[in-house]
């Protein structure tokens, strides 16, 4: 149950973000990958997919990395754990 309520969260952040980015203070900034971190505690399939596209995409990989100190530390922590120099974890 409480995986559900981590991924709907994380999709309803990450759908708040993305309405949030044109706006004049742009908090999908970190609404964003909050949602995201939430999506990938969840899903394994997520957690794969993000890996993967930090590896082939570096502009994706530096974003991530940019906006990992203003998360909170658990969310935090899925992204940094998931980053390309380290090896995908089956499980957080």
């Amino acid at each position: 149950m409480k995986r559900l309520f981590a991924f709907v969260g994380g999709l309803l952040l990450m759908m708040l973000g993305i309405f949030m980015i044109p706006t004049p203070f742009p908090l999908g900034i970190v609404f964003f990958p909050a949602g995201l971190a939430l999506v990938m505690i969840s899903s394994p399939r997520v957690r794969a997919w993000v890996h993967a596209m930090r590896l082939k995409f570096s502009l994706v990989d530096q974003g991530l990395s940019k906006i990992e100190d203003r998360l909170p530390s658990r969310l935090r922590q899925v992204l940094v754990s998931n980053a390309p120099d380290e090896p995908l974890k089956e499980s957080l």
